[in-house]
């Protein structure tokens, strides 16, 4: 069994990568770590670029919805304890 992501999951990530390096690193999330605070703007731009859609877009799913959270967690990039993503 191939567990390779294919060529468009590929994009997804290249994609959400590159809107997290201009909007957040570790800096902005050690400051919403200490306030208790989510990342709305953040948020906006998440759902703004068809990032939320994922799980309902023709095509796609669980699993690409799964990368984008893995993504965002992995840079730290939203904090909250009711986060949406």
């Amino acid at each position: 069994m191939d567990f390779s992501l294919n060529e468009l999951q590929h994009q997804i990530i290249a994609s959400l990568e590159q809107l997290l390096k201009r909007n957040g690193d570790w800096h902005r999330a050690l400051e919403l770590i200490e306030s208790g605070l989510y990342d709305e703007s953040l948020h906006r731009r998440l759902q703004d670029a068809g990032f939320m859609d994922l799980p309902v877009t023709a095509g796609l799913g669980p699993l690409e919805a799964a990368l984008v959270v893995e993504k965002v967690a992995e840079r730290g990039s939203v904090h909250a304890d009711e986060a949406q993503l």
